[in-house]
């Protein structure tokens, strides 16, 4: 009995209950022997003395105690003194005044969970009460004189709840509060808190936190941070998109439970199992608040990992300093954060440590120094005048206006009993005015950026500092502040003789920074710019095809009749099925650009005017084109609403900051008239039939009513209809009557006019109107008609423009006049006898028609040689003269 060999185990709690009805008679073993081995084994026993033989004396000598003594008539009394051995055993205090049995603890599973307090150890025992479960106090280390706290008379539901899961404890409002997680209470948790009444010794629940979510574990783990009075509750089986695990942050010190706060894990591990062990730690990067560990045991596909939450006032804070995975520490570590732990210095270095359990190891985790740059940034000048930058006469363009001295120093932050300065490698990246797409100040290298890097590591014995020139490229018209950013690299140095420790970078200190270049305010002595704008704007063109990719143009004028404008806007307010293409500024840069609001149809395009400033007393004009992103089925007015604003206007001047222009969107048609193989020429009288088609044709997309008027110089028969849907109306009218503007066409005295209606005309069907004539007189040498189609020009327009809308069909008669046979008839007898005049009077002159005499024809004596013979003299007058022989 009492002995490893046979099963005992060695811490367990070892109990002797001696029942005799008679004295002691073993003059082997006395009393005085066996008592101390009993003691010196820790056995606590219990005396039953039954019947009138035994000795009181004897019973008490036995007992541990005086109190663990009873005494009975007969062995069927024993029933009586149950109840009490039962409380010597187990004392039984629950919420209520009643005790319970102790036999319903046997399967409590005592010590599941364990919280240490101020001399006290608090147990909990999840299966008790059918794993209701409760909390076992132990005030003396001796399960005797140990209390039992459960909530089964206090709580709804509470079998099978687990309390006792997980156990924390904290001092509330100057009072002790146990609190125990009951993962399993109506499935979604809940967390009790236990206060004892100091009167009558009762247990009551005096606080209640439930979980939210089922099947989430709530409660599974608790843990106090007593410096800052809050209360962590873990939730390792809290579930939602990308999150596995949470843990709940409640202030203690509150009237009621707010535990709103929550920390999380990094997204997608939706199996981490976040917050399955907590572990308050000391602080860590002194600034005197304590930093929380929460272990996620199955992140990284079961490897694990641990995350370090930082304290602050009132709080933890709900992004994560560091996270740490199983992985970068051990490659063969499983479950790395399944238990955690801070004892404070495990490695005799000042500095806190913590303890983080695996499957089958243990882990110390060092925490490092802990350091802040300060970096100290002076300008000089430190406000730079207008006299060097103002566009009016600037005189400081490319040459050095002024100097920025930049020096850096180390603060040892924390470094518990590290001998020696802490040192590290720094870089340094400078950057001036960086929102600005050009910069308006630039470094002696004439850049905007610059990247110092001493020349030894930083020690924090001393600074270290660099000095840059600053130069303008070109004048200013923003007068704002120009930022100067920075940004630092650090790399700690090992510290010797640390195993390994090298200083890191506060999570409070900043390693960026922002500090502002000052220049002289321009606008007056206040230097206070007011600026006072107006807006104007117009179409172009008052109508708008409503036809994809047609082009729109507004102006829009603005005016600055004040001070210098800051970040100047133009908000254009149109309908969306127009879009914006370019602009154009007649002075300055504008950049706009546009923004669909829904579900109105109603786009807005914003524009930037000038870089930043619009100078005062200017004058822009914007041209903005814009194109019909998609046609419309709806004649309407398409309305443009301009709003121009500024950050330095007074309320009192704003009401000329907005106008509006409209133009009417009109649907696109596009009618024909075409010949349809009218009659061309007629011979008259042979033929006297006259035919004129005309084929009236949708070309277009948009079905629209036609009318189409038809203008005759002759009458003409009732039109023959190629088509459906279509109606005509034939009427004459004088020249001069109410239509003048067609019968203007006609060249006779009166004009006869055919007008027809067609409902709807379609793409798909054309209507032709074939009218026929007959010609009763050949007095005209032609014939002309025409025809005029006509739309609802308020709703349609023709696009595009075309001038085929109209007509005009000819037909030529060819007619033999016989004024003009005799006519030409004389005229050839005329010329006819000119020319036979002409021919003969040729021919006289040539002697054509003169005889010689008959003497001369029978003595054609040749003439001597000078002599002539004159034809006009007689034979008879003239003497004859012979030359003898």
């Amino acid at each position: 009995m009492f002995s490893v060999n046979v099963g005992m185990r060695r811490n367990s709690q070892k109990l002797l209950l001696v029942i005799t009805d008679g004295k002691s008679n073993d003059p082997r073993e006395k009393f005085e022997n066996v008592i101390p081995l009993a003691n010196t084994l820790g056995i606590t026993r219990f005396a039953i003395g039954i019947g009138k033989e035994y000795l009181r004396s004897e019973l008490e000598l036995i007992a541990s105690s005086p109190q663990f003594v009873f005494e009975t008539e007969s062995f069927s009394a024993l029933v009586s003194i149950l109840s009490q051995l039962k409380e010597k055993i187990f004392s039984i205090e629950g919420t209520d005044t009643g005790n319970f049995s102790s036999f319903q603890m046997e399967l409590s599973q005592g010590g599941f969970s364990v919280a240490l307090y101020e001399g006290s150890r608090v147990f909990g025992a999840v299966g008790a009460y059918s794993w209701s479960g409760g909390i076992v106090q132990d005030l003396s280390h001796k399960l005797l004189n140990s209390s039992f706290i459960n909530a089964t008379n206090m709580e709804e539901d509470i079998k099978n709840s687990y309390l006792g899961y997980s156990l924390a404890v904290a001092t509330v409002d100057g009072n002790v509060v146990y609190f125990a997680g009951a993962p399993r209470h109506r499935h979604t948790g809940i967390v009790l808190g236990f206060t004892q009444n100091h009167q009558n010794h009762t247990w009551t629940v005096s606080r209640r936190i439930y979980g939210s979510q089922l099947g989430s574990y709530f409660g599974a783990e608790l843990c106090v941070l007593s410096a800052s009075g809050l209360l962590a509750v873990g939730a390792p089986l809290y579930h939602t998109q990308g999150v596995g695990g949470e843990v709940r942050i409640c202030p203690l010190h509150t009237g009621t439970l707010n535990c709103s706060a929550f920390l999380r894990g990094v997204r997608g591990n939706e199996f981490g199992r976040f917050g399955t062990s907590l572990a308050a730690v000391q602080d860590m990067n002194g600034d005197g608040f304590m930093e929380i560990a929460v272990g996620a045991p199955h992140e990284v596909q079961g490897k694990g990992a641990i995350y370090i939450f930082l304290g602050r006032l009132g709080g933890i804070r709900t992004e994560y300093s560091q996270r740490v995975s199983g992985a970068e520490v051990g490659s063969g570590l499983q479950y790395f954060g399944v238990s955690l732990h801070s004892a404070g210095d495990l490695t005799a270095d000042a500095l806190i440590d913590v303890v983080v359990g695996s499957k089958g190891d243990v882990t110390v985790l060092r925490t490092q120094p802990v350091m802040c740059l300060n970096v100290n940034i002076t300008v000089d000048l430190p406000i730079i005048p207008q006299h060097f930058f103002h566009c009016s006469a600037p005189l400081g363009l490319n040459t050095p206006v002024a100097t920025v001295t930049l020096c850096v120093s180390i603060e040892e932050i924390v470094k518990g009993n590290i001998q020696g300065p802490f040192s590290a490698a720094v870089s340094l990246a400078l950057e001036l005015d960086p929102p600005a797409r050009v910069s308006r100040l630039l470094f002696g290298n004439r850049s905007a950026s610059y990247l110092w890097t001493p020349s030894s590591n930083l020690s924090s014995l001393f600074p270290v500092c660099t000095t840059q020139p600053i130069i303008i490229p070109e004048c200013i018209s923003n007068y704002h502040e120009v930022p100067l950013s920075g940004r630092l690299r650090v790399t700690g140095d090992i510290i010797p003789e640390t195993g390994g420790l090298r200083p890191v970078l506060s999570p409070d200190c900043n390693s960026t920074f922002t500090e502002m270049v000052i220049l002289e305010k321009v606008c007056g002595e206040d230097h206070v710019c007011v600026s006072d704008l107006n807006v104007s704007l117009s179409f172009l063109s008052d109508t708008v095809v409503s036809s994809a990719g047609y082009p729109v143009k507004l102006s829009v004028v603005v005016y600055n009749n004040g001070e210098d404008s800051t970040d100047t806007e133009l908000f254009l307010y149109h309908p969306t099925i127009l879009s914006f293409a370019w602009v154009k500024a007649s002075i300055g840069k504008v950049w706009c650009e546009s923004n669909q609001t829904e579900p109105s149809n109603v786009t807005q395009t914003t524009c930037q005017l000038g870089a930043t400033v619009f100078r005062q007393r200017v004058k822009t004009t914007l041209m903005m084109a814009f194109t019909v992103a998609r046609p419309s089925a709806v004649n309407e007015r398409l309305i443009v609403n301009a709003l121009v604003t500024s950050k330095n206007e007074n309320n009192d001047t704003v009401q000329d900051n907005h106008a509006a222009t409209f133009a009417v969107l009109k649907l696109p048609v596009s009618v024909v008239v075409k010949d349809g193989g009218s009659t061309q020429f007629v011979k008259y009288p042979d033929s006297r039939q006259l035919e004129h088609i005309y084929m009236v044709e949708n070309t277009g997309i948009i079905s629209a009513p036609v009318n189409i008027s038809f203008v005759f110089p002759v009458e003409m028969t009732f039109p023959e209809i190629n088509g459906t849907g279509t109606t005509c109306e034939k009427q004459v009218l004088l020249k001069h009557g109410e239509r003048l503007n067609l019968t203007q066409h006609c060249s006779g005295s009166t004009c006869n006019l055919i007008g027809c209606t067609i409902q709807l005309l379609t793409s798909d069907q054309p209507i032709t109107f074939k009218f026929t004539g007959t010609i009763s007189s050949g007095k005209q040498v032609s014939i002309k008609s025409w025809g005029f189609v006509f739309f609802d020009s308020e709703r349609y327009i023709q696009y595009p423009p075309d001038v085929s809308h109209h007509l005009s069909i000819v037909t030529k008669l060819e007619v033999p006049s016989q004024g003009h046979t005799v006519l030409i008839a004389s005229l050839s007898v005329f010329f006819g006898l000119i020319i036979m005049a002409v021919i003969f009077v040729m021919l006289y002159k040539r002697g054509f028609f003169t005889y010689a005499s008959i003497a001369d024809q029978n003595n054609p004596a040749a003439p001597s040689t000078g002599e002539a013979v004159n034809s006009d003299q007689t034979s008879a007058d003239a003497p004859v003269e012979s030359e003898s022989p």
